[in-house]
């Protein structure tokens, strides 16, 4: 049970749900029914969730020197899962992902190439260079990417962009803070904390839904949650995990807001429900 619960540490698999979320934005900027694209989402759902996964294990296994000193209760310092198995974990998984997105055609397969190249780069690079916050933005701005292509392989780039890029600036900034945990993350909390869902509303600008009364709740509650969170932070002694798993379990309702502005309220709700099944699964099993 001990290297079972090692494994579920290690794949961060309490944080799932929001990788299907980032999914089911993906699908609904492709433009197409919900019926036609439901085998679509479930084989991108799995490549998505398994590039996660092998992500995760890939970044555990680079940082075991490290986390030795300051995590050792994580899964491969606290010798529940050895480094290799997690190397191992950690490429294979991302070899799956990749796979499940071949029968989908040229464009999804080539963007998957591209999401699991800035995936392993941030894996390699994130403790040596600042800037590598914004590789690991764009590993979840590119599954919109990739999700949307599968659906619709001759998608303009230019409609996928301003989701794509609010995701990526917000995971970006939520990455900075975890890495700086308490010492950076706490003053920043006063000043300029509050301004941390400002790029998830930005799509706003371009995209315009034709139901404004779901689309103005789904962004009241994503903003509530997110500002919310910083309370974490100013507790004392001050909680950082919990202010960033917070806003981790925020990208569902980050998601909830895009579909609603793409006239997709009823996968809001699904949205939501994803929300609710990350803050549980934070319970159980650490998303950071």
């Amino acid at each position: 049970m001990s290297r079972i619960r090692g494994l579920l540490e290690l794949a961060r698999i309490s944080n799932m749900p929001t990788c299907v979320t980032n999914v089911l934005v993906g699908c609904a900027i492709g433009g197409v029914t919900e019926l036609r694209v439901a085998p679509i989402f479930g084989l991108v759902a799995v490549a998505i969730g398994m590039m996660y996964v092998g992500g995760m294990a890939l970044n555990d296994a680079v940082d075991a020197a490290m986390d030795r000193e300051e995590r050792p209760g994580r899964p491969v310092p606290s010798g529940r899962v050895s480094r290799r198995s997690a190397f191992v974990i950690g490429f294979g998984a991302l070899g799956i992902g990749l796979a499940a997105l071949a029968p989908l055609g040229i464009a999804a397969l080539g963007w998957g190439v591209a999401l699991v190249a800035v995936i392993v780069a941030y894996d390699f690079l994130h403790k040596r260079l600042a800037a590598s916050v914004a590789l690991m933005g764009l590993c979840r701005g590119l599954v919109y990417v990739v999700a949307a292509v599968a659906v619709n392989p001759n998608l303009d780039a230019m409609t996928v962009l301003p989701i794509a890029g609010a995701m990526t600036a917000y995971v970006a900034v939520v990455t900075r803070l975890a890495q700086g945990e308490a010492q950076s993350a706490r003053p920043v909390t006063g000043r300029l904390l509050w301004l941390l869902p400002v790029p998830l509303l930005l799509p706003a600008l371009v995209v315009g839904p034709s139901a404004p009364a779901p689309t103005i709740a789904a962004g009241l509650v994503m903003i509530v949650w997110i500002v919310a969170a910083a309370r974490h932070l100013r507790a004392s002694p001050p909680r950082p995990p919990h202010a960033i798993m917070a806003w981790l379990a925020g990208i569902c309702l980050a998601d909830g807001w895009f579909l609603c502005l793409l006239d997709r309220p009823w996968l809001a709700l699904a949205a939501g429900a994803c929300f609710l099944l990350t803050t549980w699964g934070h319970q159980r099993i650490l998303g950071s």
